[in-house]
């Protein structure tokens, strides 16, 4: 996630900074509206994906659109389009080609590579973490009861049983009982 937050970082970097430079490059006297904010982003986020516009970058003709000085025109307000300027008529897919270079071969062989180490590093420490599961596992089922539930009583009693002989006869040779005798004192 965290090499993907940074990817997203430089991508919104470089989508912003050609939409707003070929914007106002092909539409010099346009006005700043909500319209703009909204679609100048939306159209670099397009054409990441292959969508290039290249029908309203390289409009030859003035008959279907109208210049921004024209004061008939209702840019974006109407369905007027705004004519790009000579200008950016040639430079405008020269931009969109060095973005298009940026961003689908050079991000995303970025991001990739970044994938790349994530899963080498990932993959360096998974034995580490394979071998401290596995030992979780086997401290689990060695501390587990070998009996089932019903009868685990009889087994904490037989720990009483041995905790109260310890207690009792912690030297065994002065037993109260003769149960704790070694086997030397037996023979004899």
């Amino acid at each position: 996630v965290k090499d993907a937050v940074y990817f997203m970082i430089i991508l919104l970097t470089f989508l912003m900074a050609y939409a707003v430079a070929s914007e106002c490059i092909l539409y010099p006297d346009s006005q700043l509206s909500a319209w703009r904010l909204y679609h100048v982003p939306r159209k670099a986020f397009w054409q990441v994906f292959g969508e290039l516009f290249l029908e309203d970058i390289e409009q030859m003709d003035n008959d279907t659109c109208t210049t921004l000085s024209d004061p008939d025109s209702q840019h974006h307000g109407g369905n007027d389009v705004p004519c790009p300027s000579s200008y950016g008529r040639y430079m405008a897919p020269f931009m969109l080609a060095i973005y298009l270079i940026i961003t689908q071969v050079l991000l995303l062989n970025l991001l990739i590579a970044q994938f790349g180490v994530t899963f080498g590093e990932v993959r360096e420490h998974a034995k580490e973490y394979q071998s401290w599961h596995r030992c979780q596992i086997v401290q689990e089922f060695y501390n587990r009861q070998p009996l089932v539930p019903p009868f685990q009583i009889l087994r904490c009693i037989g720990k009483v049983v041995k905790y109260v002989k310890n207690r009792c006869c912690p030297h065994r040779s002065s037993c109260c009982c003769g149960c704790c005798s070694k086997e030397e004192d037996r023979n004899k």
